[in-house]
């Protein structure tokens, strides 16, 4: 850990990032650096936002990387074997799961977008259902012309 953030940070703060980096839980980290408090994920979250301790963070998580050689696209790749493989072998649930995880690293799960509309009508039951009937054949003719 490079002398300056030893320095910079105060004594609980840099027991908080030494015990982050060991255990990787931050609320756990804070915690055994001695923070009292009734919102321990509120205080461990503002310690990871520090620039000195996010900083040390994101290195070490480099250094990490490169011993290990793992990054996105390892992880992408094995993902891939690991679906090929599932579906292969016939294990659906293997296989969904593996394309469910690549389909989540690439982002494809965005939210959806909705709308929602309100609308007070004076009708009767009856004139709903009908209503309703003429729709829903509607939108059969419009299936069966596809």
């Amino acid at each position: 850990m490079p002398q300056n953030i030893k320095t910079k940070l105060n004594p609980k703060q840099l027991l908080f990032l030494q015990t982050y980096l060991k255990i990787g839980n931050a609320t756990k980290a804070m915690q055994l650096a001695g923070y009292k408090t009734k919102y321990p994920n509120k205080i461990a979250g503002r310690l990871l936002e520090n620039p000195l301790i996010k900083s040390a963070v994101g290195k070490s998580r480099q250094e990490s990387l490169a011993k290990t050689q793992v990054d996105f696209e390892w992880v992408i790749n094995r993902l891939k074997e690991n679906a090929l493989k599932a579906i292969n072998d016939n294990n659906v649930d293997a296989s969904t799961r593996a394309l469910a995880e690549i389909n989540k690293m690439l982002g494809n799960y965005a939210p959806e977008k909705t709308q929602s509309t309100h609308v007070n009508i004076d009708a009767t039951l009856e004139e709903v259902r009908l209503l309703s009937e003429q729709y829903y054949n509607e939108a059969q003719l419009r299936i069966d012309k596809d």
